[in-house]
């Protein structure tokens, strides 16, 4: 527990000690009451905004009502916070999927896949002509291998996508 200082109207303060007389407790303890109490509702408020009240124009009925208007029942007191559902307990969120969208990591995949293959083969033609192994490997196999990662991830992901749409 945490000791703060608060500032209260002098007639207030003398409202809280006659009600921790009245329930046999200390002051301490009906301060802490009444912020616990205020901090929940500001957390239901938080969860369930109260019911905004529409105004409609008044209109008079053109002729009695043959039956006399029942109450209105009142409604249930909304669910406390513990027992809402969470992400986690069933509930689906819907996921909108742009058809387009699906098409820029497969199309991206397939252009770094061709210019992998193009790095192997520049490649291909400098070990074949007077280059230096190791300049052909540093400026030609590791970025195509490089490209072709970055191909593969592409790929997955248009996979994963269409595999979620799919579903």
């Amino acid at each position: 527990m945490k000791r703060t200082t608060i500032l209260l109207e002098e007639d207030l303060l003398l409202e809280v000690q006659q009600l921790a007389k009245e329930q046999q407790i200390t002051t301490s303890q009906v301060i802490q009451q009444a912020v616990a109490d205020y901090v929940e509702g500001q957390r239901r408020s938080r969860f369930y905004p109260p019911p905004t009240e529409e105004k409609f124009p008044h209109i008079e009925p053109s002729e009695p009502l043959a039956e006399p208007a029942q109450p209105v029942e009142e409604k249930s007191e909304p669910v406390p916070v513990e027992h809402q559902p969470t992400l986690g307990k069933g509930i689906v969120v819907e996921v909108k999927h742009i058809p387009w969208l699906t098409l820029i990591p497969l199309i991206l995949g397939g252009l770094s896949a061709l210019f992998a293959l193009l790095e192997f083969l520049q490649a291909v033609g400098q070990l074949t002509g007077q280059a230096q192994p190791l300049e052909v490997v540093v400026n030609y196999i590791i970025p195509g291998v490089l490209l072709g990662i970055v191909a593969a991830a592409f790929l997955f992901i248009a996979s994963q996508s269409r595999r979620s749409r799919a579903t």
